[in-house]
């Protein structure tokens, strides 16, 4: 929750917790997905903001990887790199 907020131009820090991977199926964690922030007022959505983010699992040098086949299971999170997309970034706005 944030505010009052004063008129005009405004800057936030958006900070968060990683999501826990034990509550997304292991196969789902590769791949492309958003990051999706919306911002109401009085219930009422006035601004959306989507990112494009590409999960990719990158083996260890040497280790043989089939992308067709997908990583081995179980996965090991510290091989998977995510990189966000800001040049395909999705903004809505909408007037109060």
């Amino acid at each position: 929750m944030v505010g009052p907020v004063p008129v005009g131009l405004n800057k936030f820090v958006l900070e968060a917790d990683a999501p826990d991977p034990s509550g997304i199926v292991e196969r789902d964690i590769i791949g492309v997905t958003v990051v999706l922030v919306t911002c109401s007022f009085k219930d009422q959505e006035f601004c959306r903001v989507g990112y494009y983010v590409n999960n990719e699992y990158r083996p260890a040098e040497g280790e043989e990887y089939d992308p067709e086949a997908g990583p081995p299971s179980p996965l090991d999170l510290n091989k998977v790199r995510i990189s966000f997309y800001l040049v395909l970034v999705n903004v809505l706005y909408s007037e109060l």
